[in-house]
């Protein structure tokens, strides 16, 4: 159960906190009138629909922030919103037309349609005075969405890729892409297509970028999670049936293969957001019956390394879920170059869960 705080309407929520570390249900918030909020919820059990019991908990804002907000300072949290739509554009190549959307931040956004690879928009902004800004980018997902490529003046902070293909639905997303010093006056953002999404789309959609100011960072995770119900898996070969038994899984569920001599695989395929070295980590529920040596195969920027995991020992565990084991450090680039590859070859029942991504590091 984790209890996030939004200054914005929920288009973003900047802290959070983890109040319960087990499975959590429904739940409800209220406030007292001295500023104290209660959560009610329920938790904890063997099954996926029923609470074992309904716990209440109460706390402060100070708290719940980590003293980054409370009732007597206030957040000291300002944003200013550049809605794309409505400032100065270029366009390198395609076209962009508005779209009508009441779910944008000024009821517009733009889509981009490339005639090529490298097809870019350019937007200046005007930054009000000189200061430290995090820059969040809020974009549409859409099934036939693009790989963008994401640079603000230039080389000021390091390229950002972003899958905009949707995962299930279309939508809004945002993308924290970074924080910077930029003085007060005129600055530019360029969005450029740079490759066919993970759904093989080329279209690039565009809401807003928002310049906050605040004394805290937000708890924004250092990962991409790509998980084996999701965008970017995929079965290649064979049969990898749903399981849900048995902890240690990440989201809804899992897949297995019996042992085999490798006729089956499975395919991660991350969105890479930045230059970097990361160590990538990957989830599965353990237990006895599971392989000894299920073999991953990192596609990296150096080449290609086989990791064997013992996938019935436990890995960390996580409050969000999984059972996380390293399979190594490895140098990755921008864009959908990696992938994790996971066969039958091996001695027991092998598990396809989730994989992440963690860094770049600094």
């Amino acid at each position: 159960m984790t209890v996030p705080v939004s200054y914005d309407e929920g288009i973003s929520y900047r802290y959070s906190r983890v109040i319960n570390e087990n499975r959590s249900f429904y739940s409800d918030l209220a406030r007292l009138s001295d500023g104290t909020i209660v959560l009610l919820y329920g938790c904890d059990g063997d099954l996926a629909s029923v609470p074992r019991r309904v716990n209440v908990c109460r706390f402060s804002l100070d708290w719940l922030t980590r003293g980054r907000d409370s009732l007597r300072r206030g957040p000291r949290y300002r944003e200013t919103v550049i809605a794309l739509a409505d400032a100065d554009r270029k366009v390198t190549g395609g076209a962009v037309k508005t779209v009508s959307d009441p779910l944008a931040r000024r009821g517009e956004r733009l889509v981009l349609t490339p005639e090529q690879v490298g097809d870019a928009a350019e937007f200046t902004f005007r930054v009000p005075h000189t200061g430290e800004y995090e820059l969040l980018l809020r974009h549409y997902r859409s099934a036939d969405g693009a790989l963008a490529t994401i640079t603000v003046n230039g080389t000021r902070l390091p390229a950002f890729a972003i899958d905009t293909t949707a995962q299930s639905a279309d939508g809004f997303d945002l993308t924290h892409i970074g924080t910077t010093r930029l003085r007060a006056g005129r600055h530019t953002v360029r969005c450029a297509v740079t490759e066919t999404g993970r759904g093989g789309g080329t279209l690039l959609g565009l809401d807003s970028l928002s310049l906050i100011e605040a004394p805290g960072s937000a708890d924004v995770r250092a990962e991409v999670v790509v998980d084996n119900d999701r965008l970017g898996f995929e079965v290649v070969t064979g049969s990898w049936p749903a399981a849900t038994a048995g902890p240690g899984f990440w989201a809804g569920n899992y897949r297995t293969a019996p042992a085999g001599s490798g006729e089956r695989m499975v395919r991660w395929r991350p969105a890479v957001p930045q230059d970097g070295v990361y160590e990538i980590q990957t989830s599965y529920p353990p237990a006895a019956n599971r392989a000894g040596n299920a073999p991953y195969t990192v596609v990296h920027a150096d080449g290609t390394a086989t990791v064997r995991i013992d996938q019935r020992v436990a890995g960390a565990t996580d409050p969000r879920g999984g059972s996380w084991v390293s399979l190594g450090a490895y140098r990755l680039r921008a864009g959908l170059g990696t992938s994790v590859e996971l066969t039958n070859d091996a001695d027991g029942t092998v598990v396809a869960d989730a994989i992440r991504l963690l860094g770049p590091r600094t």
